[in-house]
């Protein structure tokens, strides 16, 4: 709209691409990480799923990963932020919240469904709490 209506150039701010760059990653994890719990369920139907594939314990720990890297992205966004107080809430936040899904991820029991369900609403959560942190962004 600012391109064609305005004449003006297109800006993509910074809280932008970390909105885009994260919400992909948790997204992914998040249709993913929903069949970690039914695995015999899908198997019973003749589904493949990447849990069904790879098995619950690499897809879990993919999982995981992918959030890390979310949250890497985000500290690297955060600490070349040209504002300071963004800089400092930004990378402290996300560390922090690096610590949490380590800690959350450490009590999962992969044999269990109800904890793989948890861990699959978990990660809404994180969602929910990214969604705040990136209007911290500048």
């Amino acid at each position: 709209m600012k391109t064609f209506v305005l004449k003006q150039a297109a800006v993509y701010p910074r809280s932008l691409l970390l909105g885009c760059l994260v919400m992909g990653c948790f997204y992914s994890v998040i249709s993913v990480s929903k069949d970690l719990a039914d695995v015999e369920g899908d198997k019973a139907l003749g589904l493949k799923t990447l849990a069904i594939r790879l098995g619950v314990k690499k897809v879990f720990w993919l999982c995981i990963s992918l959030i890390q890297m979310a949250y890497g992205v985000a500290i690297t966004l955060g600490a070349l932020s040209p504002s300071l107080w963004s800089k400092i809430f930004t990378v402290l936040a996300h560390a922090i919240m690096v610590l949490v899904v380590w800690n959350h991820a450490s009590s999962v029991d992969l044999s269990n469904k109800d904890s793989l369900q948890a861990f699959h609403m978990f990660v809404f959560k994180l969602v929910y709490v990214e969604n705040i942190l990136v209007l911290f962004v500048r």
